[in-house]
């Protein structure tokens, strides 16, 4: 059981508020949400960290002396490039099938988490979850499949139609799609609803609070990449070791692909993190959202009665 402070979620809060409440309750909850990432996310991370290393192991193994520059390169054979496709393509579907796990358990959460005034079971959570990783991923192709039936058109336009930056207003249209339906997922699970009710519910919640949804990606988004420089710096400290160490040959090709490995791992976590405060935020912007335009919680019924008596 959560035991941690309960946050309303259900509150008309500006935009900014958001964003601080969004760790707030992520940091206020971290013990429940960790069990549940841990129990049903975390396998996927790991398969697929062990898919990476087994492909750049191989690949390392296989061709260390074109890496060294002992020999010169070869091209791999079909039957490499066959299972090294095939291997990556493992390495993508459970990534996305992590990520589809991260998203369905984390607003199912939440919504436990409102309804039950803060008394969630991880197992009730994951019930409802599972079930809903194959939408989350066909809503995502769905989504990105609709958004691009505009975006090409516009953009053969934008390339063939020299006006300078007048251009720009034709990627207007993809960006005010975008960012209106970027609480789809919120919506489909907070009440249940199919993939086109969803963008519509999500259209209709943000009309009004266009540039506040804008505003609170991109400030979400410029702190994310504060979280990928990070592992930047931490990439290029581990770069240096060879150097440091005064390595060449195979053991600085190792390091070279011990990097590579770390880098990706790190990218993974830091993805998954972000991930997880992205849906957060959502989740909290879809309640304030809805707060704002039909005021359902009880508090707010009573004081528009009061107002309205008054």
């Amino acid at each position: 059981m959560n035991t941690t402070p309960i946050l309303k979620l259900r509150e008309n809060r500006p935009f900014t508020d958001v964003i601080s409440e969004t760790f707030a309750f992520f940091r206020q909850n971290l013990k429940p949400l960790s069990q549940l990432y841990i129990k049903k996310v975390l396998p996927y991370f790991v398969l697929s960290v062990i898919g990476i290393v087994v492909l750049f192991g191989v690949g390392g193994v296989l061709f260390m002396d074109s890496i060294l520059g002992i020999s010169e390169p070869e091209l791999p054979s079909i039957g490499f490039i066959v299972l090294g496709s095939l291997g990556l393509l493992g390495v993508i579907i459970l990534s996305a099938l992590g990520f589809a796990a991260l998203v369905a358990s984390t607003f199912e959460y939440m919504r436990l988490y409102d309804e039950n005034d803060g008394e969630v079971v991880i197992d009730e959570v994951w019930e409802r979850a599972s079930s809903q990783l194959l939408w989350i991923l066909g809503a995502y192709f769905g989504r990105s499949f609709l958004l691009s039936i505009i975006a090409i058109p516009l953009m053969v336009l934008f390339v063939y139609i020299n006006l300078g930056f007048v251009s720009f207003i034709l990627l207007f249209p993809i960006i005010y799609l975008w960012n209106g339906t970027s609480i789809m997922f919120a919506s489909h699970f907070m009440e249940g609803i199919p993939f086109m009710d969803s963008m519509k519910r999500s259209l209709y919640l943000i009309r009004d609070n266009w540039w506040n949804t804008f505003g609170l990606w991109f400030l979400l988004g410029l702190i994310f990449s504060l979280f990928s420089a990070a592992n930047q710096i931490i990439v290029s400290m581990f770069s240096n070791v060879g150097i440091m160490l005064g390595l060449d040959g195979t053991g600085f090709a190792l390091i070279g692909v011990f990097i590579a490995v770390v880098f990706s791992v790190l990218s993974i976590l830091i993805s998954y993190i972000s991930y997880a405060l992205y849906t957060i935020a959502e989740g909290l912007w879809y309640y304030s959202l809805v707060e704002k335009k039909e005021a359902v919680s009880l508090e707010n019924r009573i004081e528009s009665i009061g107002g309205f008596d008054e």
